[in-house]
């Protein structure tokens, strides 16, 4: 109910539970939420506002000169959930050609740092149903990043996202997504990622082969 609220409001909420470099915090984050049901009755300003402060994004206190730590039972779901975060080393916002906004997310520092280097790079977008959508440059998965269910549903009405309609998805959706990387304290920088003409021709060639035998 509340998504089908947020698109009839142009509000495009951001999936992340299938985003396969963000598996283990999900799998945290529910994990606090047991935790929470059972054992936590203090309230949630005051528990949001040290789980982030544990996230090192802090906000104001909400009383000044109050501190107060993250529950016991809770403190080692929120370092394991900070760790996984640290190992990941950022994100990405973006925008598809249709103006769809995206969340991509690097698997590790490595792949962040090498997307960095480029500010126009030519990359190819997979797509596997047990691994979700992901982002290939120069032969390395460097993004992943999932698509609101609603966008999904339009496109794979039968259940199935068949190579073809994925291919004409890739072409009508994202020839072209502008990224933004903007950590605090940095500026922002823009890294645009183009969708390798050659690669989709060779895999059209491909399909139609395919289709002959």
């Amino acid at each position: 109910g509340a998504e089908a609220y947020a698109y009839a409001h142009d509000i495009y909420p951001v999936p992340l539970a299938y985003v396969a470099a963000l598996a283990p915090v999900v799998a945290e984050i529910q994990e606090v939420d047991d935790v929470l049901a059972r054992d936590i009755a203090v309230p949630l300003s005051r528990l949001r506002s040290a789980i982030r402060s544990s996230f090192d994004r802090a906000l104001p206190p909400q009383m000044p000169g109050v501190e107060w730590d993250v529950p016991d039972r809770l403190a080692p779901l929120i370092d394991s959930i900070a760790a996984q975060l640290g190992r990941l080393g950022g994100a990405l916002l973006a925008r598809l050609t249709s103006g769809l906004p995206l969340f991509l997310v690097p698997p590790n520092r490595q792949a962040l740092a090498r997307l960095l280097e480029m500010q126009h790079g030519e990359v190819r977008i997979r797509y596997a149903r047990e691994d979700g959508w992901w982002i290939e440059w120069r032969g390395e998965r460097i993004l992943d990043f999932d698509l609101p269910l609603e966008v999904f549903r339009t496109h794979d009405e039968a259940g199935m996202f068949r190579r073809r309609d994925a291919l004409g998805f890739k072409e009508e959706q994202m020839a072209e997504l502008q990224a933004i990387y903007a950590p605090p304290g940095v500026p922002p920088r823009i890294i645009v990622l183009s969708l390798s003409r050659d690669w989709i021709d060779q895999m059209r060639e491909a399909l139609r082969h395919d289709e002959r035998d």
